[in-house]
């Protein structure tokens, strides 16, 4: 099953939400908060590259491992979902699975 890139945002729009600019969290913090989205840990890595690649969240390396920040554009777009609608609801209304093939 694929799950949509919207939805993957909104996931981690939940697990950033009413966060600053700069903030930065562990992989290991967005990992345990991942888990209240109701979708796999094995989707983490795929919402994680694109909001990389999406300039959402920048990484950087601490002494206690990997760490990702979230940028200003980042926090515009996720407030952005929680402005539209409360994250959690967002995804339970707009879970978009698709079989691979």
């Amino acid at each position: 099953m694929i799950i949509a890139d919207n939805v993957l945002e909104a996931a981690l729009a939940q697990v950033f939400a009413g966060q600053a600019a700069g903030h930065r969290m562990s992989f290991a913090a967005i990992a345990d908060a991942w888990g209240g989205t109701g979708l796999r840990l094995s989707d983490l890595r795929d919402a994680i590259r694109e909001a990389v690649d999406q300039h959402h969240l920048s990484s950087r390396e601490t002494a206690d491992g990997l760490a990702f920040e979230l940028t200003a554009g980042g926090r515009d777009r996720y407030d952005r979902h929680a402005r539209d609608d409360s994250p959690a609801q967002w995804l339970r209304q707009h879970r978009r699975l698709a079989p691979t093939g």
